[in-house]
């Protein structure tokens, strides 16, 4: 079990994300699911059934129902918007999926359900208490070896003089991880933890257990038995209703004073429980004792589980055959009679409703009377594609058809706002709908993601544009109509493919193709040539041409080798994955590798030509544009679907004032308006004497008589009041639009504006005017990164030469270090390398190797106050993930697909108040972590206790800080031997990684308080600390842009116990340390 939107954690808004999980579907079919939809927001509607099953979704998602259509039951899927109350729903309460994931321990799983039943949570504590001392008992059998033996127990009398028994722990990292598994503070506010939910039948066995022993109830009521569980929270009810059906048994929900409670009974749903759930102690024995004096024999059929409309049909179908007696005699909605008296029915039923009923008995469907459909306003919406025949999935025990198509964010833009009479609307090929003549098109379609094609003798291939530009275009347009065809090529350079690659056309003809309308430009492929050991190449292809076949490319260079065209290619394969083409030429050791690609770049169609013909439809006429037509053309459409748009909503905010100020004049006349009302025979008398007396029309007076009296209030009086001067100041605002050209222009690049903040996004085709374009080198660098975003960047031409160049960047770096700028880091980076940079706002920003400045440059910051606080490289740690701290002591690890290949300064974790980033750094699949703050405690944990989470997770708890206490950052503990703390006074130790283990010889545990690091003077602080070992180099940085060489020496730098002070080996002279940077050079 998993809530559907928790499929895919955190998806985006109107997203499609593939996954990979099995389904039940309707007849307990097991299907594969393979894509996700968000939705993004729609209007919803809830439907919820006498047993208090509910099912939330759009108005179009449809269910499964059971209904009597021209005498005969029958399945029937209706959208939500169509069901009614007194429609069945149909709810499966056979699941035949089990989860292959224990996600828990039983143990783990009898201390979750004690704790949602008796337990309570606080910020400093956790407990758990109950009168029965056997369930006590358990609850700490199943604790101790769990977590630990250190907790407080109470025994004490009520008043009732019962002996009631509580657990109470203190250790934060037991609270933290029982919080982290999903039991929460407020009784009001509890549910079963997702991690129950998502486990084996047999962990959610134990968790029921232990739940129903305490909050759960049997009892006899008139010789029935029954078993009930008791909650201020509906949730946790609605989410155990669900539970329970995993295992076939129904429920029913009922309000029960301040509380609810979820009853089970019925023979079935009775012994089902008590063979498959049962209770955990004493509870389970009075429940065997009930059920096996009250059950010696089934008993009379249950009122609510039955099959609604079989026994009409059967009888009225095979009335006059000799049955009637016998069929009127015997309840034949039951599946255990329709079981019982099976020989007999085979005989009396035809082939078609034998088939029937043998479906029926093997789903043993529960068919639920729907109560209520109420509307809930706008909310996300999520769905599967289900790959079957029948499409369909179990959701809250309701089967669901699935969504199999679902439109993309850009195509809801094209329709945005056809539902206001914004384009005209003409009859289908069969006059049986209405459809647009055109799209009201919010975006750009046309030019962006261009056309090709041939009808009627003319032919158009206008190719795809970056929308960046195109809006940039439009928006200058707009405000100068006589701008040239030149001017606009300012913002749009050119065309921009998908596949990227290089456009080789000189700007002059681009110009003079935007200009005429037709034309042709040059696309080749982006290639890099690597240089291999043993004087070797190999040419790497990674971007190839539009419309392109990488399949037939591929072939091409085979047949120019095997045609001896090409006698320089040795092998030949093609690596290409989700992140990217890579296409790998290996070349033979004597070949030249720029003339190999070059030869590729002539005979294959690596590069190629693109023609271009702007022939569309004006009208319905066929003209060839120029640029500025095809944009003028947008712009004359958007601004009369903007003019019908607003004249639609103004119609609609009059008529809705009209009828206001018709409310308010009721309310005036409160008194005279109720006289009138009751003192009225009839409905329609009632009306004309209120437009009479009060000068209303029939509209007002209609909806004065709709009017509950609740209405009539002063509170109803104020909102009406407050809703008459809403509408009458956005009456206004539309005629303001209405009234002026120049309004409506500045709405339409307002709304132009709104796209650019949702979909812009930078140009994937380099526009190059040189032949040699495209042709790059594997290319090693050295790469220093400030805070600032300052880099300063060196190719290294030899390998012979490494050292020299790293000299070189540190010389540069030293003496060009400025106050209050930090190093970050020093690495070794390939042209090919992303690197990522993360910044004190939990924001990130990446670039590929060969797109860093060179020699010095700027990483250009978006963002105010921005600073970067660590980086790392893919390929730098085994696991391609990130490790992020920050400052209130959060931990955070996520992968880099997270980070790579994104908007650049997107948000990579969300911040409380007053936090921010400390440090960031590679997840090198360390042994340890340690964490470190400014009162001088170090935690070390192990690493798996921070799971890998997406870019919209807030991270976990590291540390347990002290009040007033704070993060300085953290580390990394591999094979390193020590551990070298420094503070703001530059004293100095090493201490070996040893002195942070307990007594046992492991590491404390996250969430954790830390141990001392360092004893600190009177106004000192822990400003760094590092893992390392002897003949280390580091290099600090201080607060007034100074530059320390440090070499980890023991002969130098003391090594001492964790609780000493250490050495002043730096002079700080009103200074500070505030960074430690160890270079990542291979080899050096």
């Amino acid at each position: 079990l998993i809530k559907i939107k928790d499929i895919v954690p955190d998806s985006e808004e109107n997203s499609d994300n593939p996954i990979n999980i099995k389904v039940q579907s309707l007849n307990r079919k097991i299907n594969p699911s393979d894509m996700f939809f968000n939705s993004g927001k729609h209007k919803t509607i809830k439907i919820e059934t006498e047993e208090g099953y509910e099912i939330e979704g759009s108005f179009n998602h449809p269910v499964l129902t059971w209904s009597y259509e021209n005498g005969k039951p029958v399945y029937r899927w209706k959208t939500l918007d169509q069901i009614k109350a007194g429609d069945y729903v149909v709810v499966s309460r056979k699941n035949d999926i089990d989860s292959k994931q224990d996600l828990l321990t039983e143990e783990e799983a009898l201390l979750l359900g004690s704790l949602v039943a008796e337990g309570y949570v606080s910020d400093k504590r956790i407990g758990f208490n109950n009168t029965d001392k056997e369930y006590a008992k358990a609850f700490e059998e199943a604790f101790v070896p769990t977590y630990t033996d250190k907790y407080c127990k109470y025994e004490r009398k009520l008043k009732s003089g019962k002996e009631i028994i509580e657990y109470q722990v203190h250790a934060s990292a037991v609270l933290e991880d029982i919080k982290e598994k999903g039991f929460t503070e407020k009784s009001a506010d509890k549910e079963i933890p997702d991690i129950v939910l998502r486990s084996s039948k047999k962990i959610q066995r134990a968790f029921l257990k232990a739940l129903f022993e305490g909050d759960g109830s049997v009892y006899e009521t008139a010789r029935v038995v029954n078993i009930s569980y008791t909650s201020k929270s509906k949730k946790l009810l609605k989410q155990l209703q669900v539970l329970l059906l995993n295992f076939g048994i129904v429920s029913r929900i009922h309000p029960d004073k301040q509380n609810f409670r979820l009853i089970i009974s019925g023979y079935e749903n009775i012994k089902l429980f008590k063979e498959k759930v049962g209770f955990l102690g004493k509870k389970q024995q009075k429940l065997e004792k009930l059920f096996e004096r009250i059950y010696q024999k089934k008993t009379a059929n249950s009122k609510t589980d039955f099959i609604p409309f079989i026994a009409q049909y059967i009888r009225e179908k095979y009335k006059g055959k000799g049955f009637n007696e016998w069929l009127s005699k015997h309840s034949l909605d039951r599946y255990a009679k329709i079981e019982k008296y099976w020989d007999k029915l085979s005989k009396i039923l035809d082939e078609e409703d034998k088939a029937l009923l043998k479906e029926l008995l093997h789903n043993r469907y529960y068919f639920a009377k729907v109560k209520s459909v109420e509307e809930t306003g706008e909310k996300v919406v999520y769905s599967i594609r289900v790959n079957s025949s029948c499409h369909s999935f179990v959701g809250n025990g309701i089967i669901n058809h699935n969504t199999e198509a679902r439109l993309t964010k850009l195509a809801m833009e094209m329709l945005a706002d056809i539902d206001k009479n914004t384009v005209d609307m003409k009859e289908n090929f069969d006059a049986s709908l209405l459809e647009p003549e055109v799209l009201p098109a919010k975006f750009p379609n046309l030019i962006c993601n261009g056309s090709s094609g041939i009808a009627v003798g003319l032919s158009t291939n206008i190719p795809p544009h970056n929308f960046t530009e195109v809006a940039e275009a439009l928006k200058y347009l707009a405000e100068f109509p006589n701008a040239t065809v030149e001017e606009l090529c300012q913002f749009i350079k050119g065309p921009d493919f998908p596949t990227g690659g290089i456009l080789l056309t000189p700007h002059n003809e681009i110009v003079k193709i935007y200009t005429d309308g037709r034309g042709s430009v040059t696309v080749k492929g982006k290639a890099r040539i690597e240089r291999l050991p043993g004087n070797r190449h190999r040419i790497i292809i990674y971007e190839i041409p539009y419309q392109v076949n990488k399949v037939e490319l591929i072939k091409r260079i085979a047949e120019l080798v095997r045609k001896g065209q090409e006698k320089g290619i040795s092998d030949l394969r093609d690596e290409s994955d989700r992140n990217g083409i890579r296409i790998v030429v290996e070349l033979k050791r004597e070949a030249d590798p720029e003339k190999v690609l070059k030869n590729l770049y002539r005979r294959t169609q690596l590069q190629k030509s693109i023609p271009i013909n702007l022939t569309v439809l004006v009208g319905k006429q066929p003209k060839t544009l120029d640029l500025k037509g095809i944009l003028w053309e947008f712009i004359k459409h958007r601004i009369e679907v903007i003019t019908r748009r607003t004249l639609y909503e103004l119609d609609k905010a009059e008529s809705r004032l009209h009828i206001v100020e018709g409310l308010l004049k009721a309310l005036e006349n409160a008194d005279r308006v109720i006289e009138i009302v009751r003192g009225s025979k009839d409905v329609s008398s009632a009306r004309e004497l209120l437009t009479t007396e009060f000068q209303l029309s029939n509209p007002q007076a209609q909806a004065i008589l709709d009017m509950r009296l609740s209405r009539f209030t002063a509170l109803e009086s104020d909102k009406l009041y407050a809703e008459a001067d809403e509408l009458r100041e956005r009456i206004e605002g539309y005629k303001k639009i209405l009234s002026s050209e120049e309004e409506k222009i500045n709405v339409f690049i307002e709304e132009i504006d709104e796209l650019l903040e949702k979909y812009g996004d930078d140009r994937r085709t380099v526009i190059l005017e040189k032949e040699e374009a495209g042709l790059t080198f594997e290319e090693k660098y050295i790469t220093a990164v400030f805070s600032t975003g300052r880099i300063i960047n060196y190719k290294i031409d030899d390998e012979k030469e490494k050292g020299e160049v790293y000299q070189k960047v540190l010389n540069q770096v030293i003496s060009s270090v400025r106050p209050g700028e930090k190093l970050i880091s020093i690495q070794e980076l390939e042209t090919s390398t992303p690197i990522c940079f993360i910044t004190n706002d939990g924001k990130a920003y990446w670039s590929l190797g060969a797109d860093l400045p060179k020699g010095e440059g700027n990483i250009n910051l978006k963002e105010d106050n921005q600073e970067i606080v660590g980086t790392a490289f893919k390929g730098e740690g085994d696991e391609d993930r990130l490790f992020i701290l920050t400052k209130n002591g959060i931990i955070k690890r996520m992968s880099y697909e997270d980070i790579f290949y994104k908007s650049q300064n997107h948000s990579i974790i969300p911040l409380a108040e007053e936090d921010e980033v400390v440090t960031a750094f590679a997840d090198d699949h360390p042994s340890y972590i340690a964490v470190y703050t400014k009162k001088g405690d170090l935690l070390m944990f192990e690493r798996s206790q921070v799971r890998v989470t997406g870019d919209k997770a807030k991270g976990v708890e590291a540390i347990d800080l002290d009040e007033g206490d704070e993060v300085r950052g953290g580390f990394l503990i591999n094979s390193e031997d020590y551990i070298l703390t420094i503070t703001e006074k530059g004293y100095t130790k090493l201490v070996r990684k040893e002195e942070f283990y307990t007594k046992d010889g492991k590491v404390k545990k996250r969430a954790q308080k830390g141990l001392m690091a360092v004893k600190l003077s009177k106004g000192d602080w822990l400003s760094v600390a590092t893992s390392v070992n002897i003949g280390d180099t580091l290099y600090l940085s201080t607060e007034n842009g100074r530059i320390f060489k440090l070499i980890v020496d023991e002969n130098k730098i003391p090594t001492a116990k964790r609780t000493a002070m250490g050495e002043p080996l730096l002079k700080m002279e009103g200074d500070k340390v505030v960074r430690v940077v160890k270079p990542k050079i291979r080899d050096k």
